[in-house]
């Protein structure tokens, strides 16, 4: 401390957000999605620290911190560790959906986070709809980059993080390059199933484990009413944790492909997906839509019947080093053939039937 000012650290550090909601029962729950990016920190860091930022009332924060601590435990004995958890203390009748309280805690905890701690370089978030929300309200106040559904990140030779995104309108990936501002770090969003390794970095450095607890957002008053909670709708079978996936398309888009599909699906133990189409003309529900707009998935075999190919469904199944994606499509010009790792020219229906012996 030198001068009255705050003396900065000459490293910068990675935030990872740690976003916690209420379940039906009215327990703080961390979201599925944060073991991934802290993996992602972990992927991409040089000489930075790995800090998790979370937004919980102070009754729950013991329980919020046991959380974070369960969920990095598995990777500690690899290249990345958590060097500190900041917490903002929310009211205590907080209920996790007061976006504009929570952008105004966030941005306070960012703010003090950058006084006593390295600056933050970039800050990891859910692609979820109120972490999403909450962060674009911290982007507008603190006027941060923000790049949304990101779906890889990495670190060039001379230091830039860059991040990898479906563009609908382009219909392709594209990289971005996001950057934080004078007063805060770059924000970016990254989707549910994404995967990303650790790699591994030289040396070894010192592991500490520190809580930085603020509690000055306790005393904002919310604009938003919280008027009741209700379980959303899931499927038998949740898909976003499936191993296999039978998806369905425009092709089998009638009450007898989706009887060959469901029972194909039941008796291989695979889960019952569809492209957008067949959810918004009601065939199945929203939960088991695959896509941009819908779920990621990561199966380890997807067999994809009837769907054209479109990013938007594409880009929303996840793929790893030994994933398989089967097509099955009547136009030998479908865009599905061009990611799939099979394919056959033929109908689905006719093909479910083979498979069934029907």
């Amino acid at each position: 401390m030198a001068d009255g000012k705050t003396e900065e650290k000459g490293l910068r550090s990675i935030g990872v957000y740690a976003a916690f909601f209420k379940d039906s029962e009215g327990r703080w729950q961390l979201d599925d999605g944060f073991a991934a990016r802290y993996q992602a920190a972990a992927g991409i860091r040089g000489d930075q620290d790995i800090l998790a930022f979370a937004l919980v009332p102070r009754a729950a924060r013991e329980a919020a911190l046991a959380a974070i601590e369960d969920a990095v435990s598995p990777f500690e004995s690899a290249d990345g560790y958590l060097d500190g958890i900041c917490f903002a203390d929310m009211p205590e009748d907080y209920a996790g959906v007061e976006t504009d309280i929570a952008a105004a805690a966030a941005s306070v905890l960012l703010h003090n986070a950058k006084l006593e701690l390295a600056p933050l370089e970039v800050l990891l978030l859910p692609a979820d709809e109120i972490s999403s929300e909450i962060f674009a309200r911290v982007a507008m106040r603190g006027k941060l980059g923000m790049t949304a559904e990101a779906s890889r990140l990495y670190r060039t030779s001379d230091g830039t993080i860059l991040a990898d995104k479906p563009s609908n309108v382009a219909r392709e990936i594209v990289t971005c390059m996001t950057h934080g501002s004078g007063s805060g770090p770059a924000l970016i969003t990254m989707r549910p199933a994404t995967n990303i390794p650790i790699e591994a970095s030289e040396g070894n450095r010192k592991h500490r484990r520190v809580i930085y607890a603020y509690e000055d957002s306790a005393s904002y008053s919310s604009g938003v009413r919280f008027v009741a909670r209700e379980a959303a709708e899931q499927a038998e079978n949740d898909i976003g944790r499936a191993h296999h996936v039978v998806a369905i398309g425009r092709g089998l888009m009638d009450e007898e492909g989706l009887g060959l599909a469901r029972q194909y699906a039941e008796e291989t133990g695979s889960a019952l997906g569809a492209s957008r189409p067949v959810i918004d003309q009601g065939f199945l529900p929203y939960a088991r839509q695959i896509g941009q707009s819908g779920t990621y998935v990561a199966p380890d075999t997807c067999l994809a019947l009837g769907i054209s190919g479109a990013i938007q469904f594409t880009d929303g199944i996840q793929r790893g080093p030994s994933s398989v994606l089967i097509a099955v499509n009547k136009d030998p010009d479908a865009g599905i053939f061009q990611v799939a790792d099979y394919g056959a020219v033929a109908d689905g229906k006719a093909i479910l039937r083979k498979l069934l012996k029907k």
